[in-house]
């Protein structure tokens, strides 16, 4: 029963894998960085199917299948790293290819044994039989090198990709002062989740390996239970990588945006009046002390009296299309004099503006006061409210601060 069941949910899972993977890939006209998720998708989808035609028995029905799934694990690490830079507007080198070498190089290393006769390849997976040395080359390969090359290829991979969304979060909240369709969290989230799966990976293969030890020589750990010494049926890393699946599918269904982005209505603009003097012709130079401080100020003044911080979607580029200043300029303005970034800068004010609200307009909900006062959600309005007020607005507006 309980093959059956892993056998049920090896299939539906790749079967799923592969229809993300093709919705994925009609989607890449949209977003050309689907082609890399698609691409990544459909490598869970045949690595998942090998798996179950492994686990049913399949193997000695169509042995010619044996083994010629392995080359595609090393490239799983590239493909999510390909589509962190694309989605981060970050473009590749044009050597990309050389991520995929190690597919390339495994592949090459299996040649010799998967041109191997079908009854040489059903020795290769019957238990308690002489292997001969092609066949123990490649069990050698598939049992030691693409995992321990794999998990130590992958994890770099990760870091990479941590480093890509770290820089991407100081980027965008250096231009926006909204982060709900900008930032990349839910790829962030993924690569969390694909961390642990690389340690319940770890986990399965060092349990194999004990496994391998107290069949061969009885030298493994606890070999005298049952679960450490015979042959498993499940594997933690295997349903993890089926969560995976459904975790794109479902962030595909809750935030469709991320797959097929559709281009933002083009805000009005704005106008600051001539107080502002523009200065085109250094655009990309720094700022004096002195010119840098009276941008700001004059900046500050202007965003405060007409309340520009509550357009939900305001950007650096807009204050720097209405002013005639470089996106350049007024950053360093903002971070030079405010000590902030143009995100904590913009919100700051959103929350002072919340607190009076609070205070001054009690019959209004919570919810009202974080639109009106330039936040798209309510739990956008929460985070920035904690980060810069210490509390809740609910605790806020129930014990204010006493004015000294």
């Amino acid at each position: 029963m309980a093959v059956f069941l892993e056998q049920t949910v090896l299939l539906l899972g790749s079967l799923h894998a592969l229809i993300l993977s093709i919705f994925l890939f009609k989607q890449s006209a949209k977003n050309p960085a689907n082609r890399y998720i698609g691409l990544f998708t459909n490598t869970f989808a045949l690595v998942l199917l090998s798996i179950f035609i492994d686990t049913a028995g399949l193997l000695y029905v169509y042995p010619h299948l044996i083994g010629v799934h392995e080359w595609l694990i090393p490239a799983l690490g590239p493909l999510l790293y390909l589509y962190a830079l694309k989605l981060t507007a970050q473009e590749a080198s044009q050597k990309y290819w050389l991520h995929f070498l190690p597919s390339a190089v495994i592949a090459l290393l299996s040649i010799e044994f998967l041109l191997q006769s079908s009854a040489m390849k059903i020795q290769f997976i019957s238990p308690h039989t002489e292997l001969g040395a092609i066949n123990e080359q490649f069990e050698f390969l598939v049992d030691t090198v693409i995992p321990a090359f794999s998990l130590l290829q992958i994890t770099c991979y990760l870091l990479l990709i941590f480093r890509i969304l770290k820089r991407h979060t100081i980027n965008i909240e250096s231009q926006f002062s909204y982060l709900e369709k900008v930032n990349l969290s839910w790829l962030m989230w993924l690569s969390k989740f694909i961390s642990v799966l690389l340690v319940l990976w770890l986990i399965d293969e060092l349990i194999e390996l004990n496994i391998r030890l107290c069949f061969d020589s009885g030298d493994g750990v606890m070999c005298h239970l049952s679960w450490f010494a015979q042959e498993r049926h499940f594997y933690p890393s295997e349903m993890g990588v089926i969560l995976c699946v459904y975790a794109i599918t479902y962030y595909a269904l809750k935030q469709p945006a991320i797959f097929y982005p559709q281009q933002p209505n083009p805000a009005p603009p704005l106008h600051l009046g001539a107080q502002i003097p523009s200065n085109t012709r250094y655009a990309n130079s720094n700022l004096s002390e002195q010119l840098a401080k009276q941008l700001f100020q004059e900046l500050d003044k202007q965003v405060r009296q007409q309340q520009l911080y509550i357009n939900p979607t305001l950007t650096l580029d807009e204050l720097a299309q209405a002013t005639g200043w470089s996106r350049h300029q007024l950053s360093q303005a903002i971070n030079q004099v405010s000590g902030k970034n143009f995100f904590d800068y913009i919100n700051m004010l959103r929350i002072n503006d919340a607190k009076h609200l609070l205070l001054q307009q009690p019959q209004k909900t919570v919810l009202d006061i974080a639109l009106e006062t330039g936040f798209n959600s309510r739990s956008a309005f929460y985070n920035a409210f904690k980060k810069y007020a210490q509390q809740t607005p609910s605790e806020y507006r129930k014990a204010p601060p006493i004015a000294s």
